[in-house]
């Protein structure tokens, strides 16, 4: 993150100065285009009024766990904001993707953060894609551990974005909780270690996001308070329950 250009979509989302000019930017777009000034007011102040320091920032990157394997780890260039309302189908019949100004260079998985979470087979649909592609290049055929594997990675990849660098950015006017630096901090400090514990330990890992997954509506339970601290050893016992 810290060779990102200076107006990457990160930094302009994290870094003080560069908030305070694409606020800057915005009003002034709000003047020349007409945009009514309740929708103004709601665009400047979606973000939080607090920015993390730029140290503070590279110390929560630094945290993070980065995806892992052969095809979630792959650097890719990526939408940024995918999901439904940005895939459209023009009357030709083709597809098109609108809501560009995200676009960036990161890990395959982190493309899928936002529409992946929920259902498996996106992975599969993925995967066998990308292994069709690769046909007659030697790459083995598409397992059920790989999928396994691949949608674990963007599981990661989603609690990364919604519950750690969403609320480190944005106020709760634009729908998630105020948090302070410290508190995602130590959420980031917590969530990597229990990740590594999974990772360790493969059979758990999928112990615990298929008993998530069996519950469509409550898939988050796989990050729950209760799940996380039973695997990092902070309430014994809750494991024998899932």
């Amino acid at each position: 993150m810290q060779d990102a250009a200076a107006d990457s979509p990160l930094w302009v989302m994290l870094r003080p100065d560069k908030l305070v000019q694409a606020r800057l930017a915005a009003a002034k777009a709000g003047v020349d285009e007409g945009i009514s000034a309740t929708n103004q007011k709601n665009f400047l102040n979606q973000k939080r009024a607090h920015s993390p320091t730029n140290e503070d920032v590279k110390h929560i990157a630094a945290l993070l766990p980065k995806p892992r394997g052969e095809h979630a780890s792959r650097v890719v260039t990526c939408h940024g904001d995918l999901w439904a309302a940005n895939v459209v189908k023009q009357s030709n019949g083709q597809t098109m993707l609108i809501d560009l100004e995200g676009v960036t260079v990161s890990y395959a998985a982190t493309e899928f953060a936002q529409f992946g979470t929920n259902d498996r087979d996106i992975s599969r649909i993925y995967l066998e894609a990308l292994l069709e592609l690769e046909e007659g290049s030697g790459s083995p055929g598409l397992t059920e551990e790989d999928v396994d594997k691949f949608w674990f990675e963007v599981l990661i990849a989603g609690y990364v974005q919604t519950s750690i660098l969403r609320p480190l950015c944005w106020g709760i006017e634009a729908g998630y909780e105020e948090a302070s630096t410290a508190d995602i901090i130590a959420r980031a400090e917590r969530f990597s270690a229990y990740v590594e514990k999974l990772r360790s330990d493969w059979d758990l890992a999928l112990q615990i996001v298929r008993n998530a997954a069996a519950d469509k509506s409550d898939m988050e339970q796989w990050t729950s308070d209760e799940v996380m601290d039973s695997v990092l050893g902070i309430i014994p016992g809750v494991m024998d329950k899932v």
